[in-house]
């Protein structure tokens, strides 16, 4: 079966959630609230295992992100880490989708997250992350 770019392996809930949840959770939001905002506050134990699972892989995900920037742009100023493993993951991530779109062209940046992570995004560990070409 293909996987969508709004579709992430293992996941129900679209890619553009799960990736704005990440984004809300950087800046410090917890799970409860944003369970609220995307209207899961029934299932708010969802949100809590997207966080917690893309907490464990943080460092993981932040390396391969940043090593999809950089083949992608080469020419792109160093990704300086700020001490938040979360935090410095999906800047990581955000900086690879903002040069794939000035490589490839706009889709939303959600979608760019999914396709550079194979759709493995939160279960890489059973589904290997795809490597930047050259490497």
């Amino acid at each position: 079966m293909l996987l969508g770019d709004h579709s992430l392996i293992r996941r129900r809930d679209d890619a553009d959630k799960i990736v704005w949840a990440l984004v809300e959770r950087a800046q410090g939001a917890g799970y409860r609230r944003i369970a609220t905002a995307l209207g899961m506050r029934k299932v708010a134990e969802t949100v809590r295992g997207w966080l917690r699972a893309f907490a464990k892989a943080a460092e993981v995900i932040r390396v391969h992100f940043t090593r999809w920037a950089y083949a992608l742009d080469p020419d792109l100023d160093p990704v300086a880490p700020h001490g938040d493993p979360v935090g410095d993951a999906v800047e990581a991530m955000a900086v690879a989708a903002r040069a794939a779109v000035q490589r490839h062209g706009p889709i939303p940046p959600s979608a760019r997250v999914a396709r550079l992570s194979g759709g493995a995004l939160l279960c890489h560990t059973s589904y290997p992350l795809p490597a930047p070409p050259g490497r």
